[in-house]
């Protein structure tokens, strides 16, 4: 059994979970709108750990990408002399890192600010260009830094990306294993709420019950000592 489950793969056991395995009150195009709307929702519970799993690193020097089905040039996020903003990548959700990549400026990092914030507000307002030490993230996709750069800066990003649509029945779902379990459940619920069933809400209880189970196993990152406190000890 694969691993990486196939969005045909998670319409079957959707659809055996219904007792229906070829499409008769669920029509056929149904059922991947279930899948893609459970994968979103467990991506955000993804989200909520802070644990990697959905990053990803691209650089400026990336060239020609395409990515959730969109042309996209990753030198749209080199910054160059005088420009305050630039394009993220269309996949982009949160920054997590950043990193100059240029000889000679490999030390720098740019620190977080808001919009609004003095100091991000008195960087927009120097009057010559200068080595950049702020950004902020505008819309959903818009890097703006402060002040403008007066040299051309490359740059590695790390970034909590969006969990690709399943669009075709040979695409794979790219969540941490074994979460496929709780798309599957999620989907049910969803497909058993348009026949009004009451079996929706065991099927999301056993969602929450996979995820809950998934966020209470080991850390992924399990280098570090652990310590266990003792109090009220001779």
């Amino acid at each position: 059994m694969a691993l990486r489950k196939t969005r045909a793969a998670l319409e079957t056991a959707i659809r055996t979970n219904l007792d229906e395995i070829s499409p008769s009150f669920w029509p056929a195009q149904d059922i991947p709108q279930y899948i893609n709307r459970a994968k979103d929702r467990v991506a955000m519970e993804v989200r909520k750990i802070k644990g990697d799993y959905l990053e990803v690193t691209r650089t400026s020097l990336d060239g020609s990408l395409t990515v959730l089905g969109e042309p996209y040039a990753a030198d749209l996020f080199r910054i160059v002399p005088g420009a305050t903003d630039y394009m993220l990548p269309p996949d982009f959700q949160e920054m997590v890192a950043n990193r100059c990549l240029t000889s000679g400026y490999e030390w720098l990092r740019l620190a977080y600010r808001r919009q609004a914030q003095p100091d991000f507000r008195a960087a927009q307002e120097t009057p010559s260009p200068q080595t950049p030490r702020y950004y902020t993230v505008l819309g959903e996709r818009t890097w703006r830094i402060g002040p403008a750069s007066d040299v051309t800066l490359d740059w590695e990003l790390t970034y909590v990306a969006v969990v690709p649509d399943l669009s075709a029945a040979d695409s794979t779902l790219e969540l941490p294993h074994p979460l496929y379990m709780a798309v599957e459940q999620y989907a049910t619920a969803d497909a058993l709420m348009k026949d009004h069933a009451q079996d929706a809400a065991a099927w999301e209880a056993r969602g929450n019950a996979t995820l809950a189970l998934f966020f209470g196993s080991t850390d992924r990152q399990s280098t570090d000592v652990e310590y266990v406190r003792g109090y009220l000890e001779d």
